[in-house]
């Protein structure tokens, strides 16, 4: 019963590119072209065999065009690879997320926390992300997709110390001490 009451809880944060694991009780990211594309992901390919320099980043708007979409990213990656005769040795260099990992990848996770500070006088405002998604909804100005690097020029309004009008935010990872900042 605690498990589906939990389930039932994360099911509004649900956005495109996620789904929920019950397993883990968390909304994970959803393993496939489509779910990248549709959480911003790029992707760098490089070959590492010293007699190549090929590098690939990869489209994903032409691979789900291509019918890709619904595969995983690990069969695209294995149809891009190339053909010579001691085999190829094209890996993933990077995955990321140019506007920030969104939101939902941080629920569940015990003691998180996100800053959002004045860039001005550096006044800043803990929130869990539950609580951001929360109030991002409330103002129509995002969702669980909105990146953790993006956050800060989505927020609105003056700062309350000094009525500056520019916001950075970042990931406050819990303290191994067991400590919450304040």
């Amino acid at each position: 019963m605690e498990r589906s009451r939990r389930l039932a809880e994360l099911v509004p944060y649900l956005v495109p590119g996620w789904r929920l694991d019950p397993a883990q009780l968390r909304i994970v990211e959803t393993d496939t072209v489509l779910g990248a594309y549709q959480r911003g992901q790029e992707f760098t390919l490089r070959c590492r065999r010293p007699d190549c320099s090929r590098r690939v980043a990869l489209d994903l708007r032409a691979a789900i065009a291509a019918g890709f979409g619904d595969r995983p990213l690990a069969e695209l990656i294995e149809r891009l690879r190339c053909r010579h005769w001691s085999g190829c040795d094209l890996r993933e260099t990077s995955a990321s997320y140019p506007r920030g990992v969104p939101l939902v990848g941080y629920l569940g996770l015990p003691d998180m926390l996100v800053a959002i500070a004045c860039i001005q006088c550096g006044q800043r405002l803990l929130l869990p992300p539950r609580a951001v998604i929360d109030r991002l909804k409330a103002a129509r100005i995002g969702d669980g997709a909105t990146g953790v690097r993006e956050l800060g020029s989505v927020v609105r309004g003056p700062c309350r110390a000094c009525r500056g009008m520019r916001f950075s935010s970042a990931l406050v990872w819990p303290s191994w001490s067991g400590s919450r900042p304040i």
